[in-house]
């Protein structure tokens, strides 16, 4: 069972790190930031045991995989429209 497990954390590993160099070799540096955020998420909540670690890594995998073919969309302010964006936000 062990041998197993190696074998899908090493290939659910390295679609993770390939879809992300993807991402940011396409220049979309949103789409990787979630992804890794995901990533780092589900393994600090399921990593207490081996089980767990995989669960989170085959999870991240696919939701790698689903975020390449949906990126998602994240408007962030722009700071050439706005003269005063950091005066104008309300705290």
């Amino acid at each position: 069972m062990d041998g197993i497990l190696i074998i899908v954390f090493a290939v659910a590993t390295f679609a993770n790190i390939t879809i992300v160099y993807f991402k940011l070799r396409h220049n979309q540096i949103q789409n990787a930031i979630v992804d890794l955020s995901v990533l780092i998420a589900l393994t600090y909540v399921f990593g207490g045991s081996t089980a767990g670690l995989a669960i989170a890594t085959l999870t991240s995998a696919m939701f790698s995989i689903y975020l390449f073919f949906d990126p998602p969309e994240i408007n962030l302010p722009s700071r050439k429209n706005k003269k005063n964006w950091r005066h104008s936000r309300n705290l």
